[in-house]
């Protein structure tokens, strides 16, 4: 049972940073004269954000299933 959450939680970490990334390369293609490297600084940003919000997420999740 407790590899199952693992993994569960596991996946949304990785998708949610997946997503994040994705936006992030989207958006720093427009930045006017950006380059390859802003790119990539865009999306490593969005990834790190999306991860630290989806790991508190769940916490405060696990937090309210133990509670009830």
């Amino acid at each position: 049972m407790a590899s199952g959450k693992w993994r569960r939680q596991t996946f949304v970490i990785a998708l949610s940073v997946g997503l994040a990334a994705a936006a992030g390369g989207t958006i720093g293609v427009f930045i006017p004269g950006g380059t390859r490297v802003d790119v990539l600084l865009t999306a490593a940003l969005a990834a790190s954000v999306a991860a630290v919000a989806a790991r508190l997420a769940i916490r405060r999740l696990r937090g309210h299933l133990t509670d009830a």
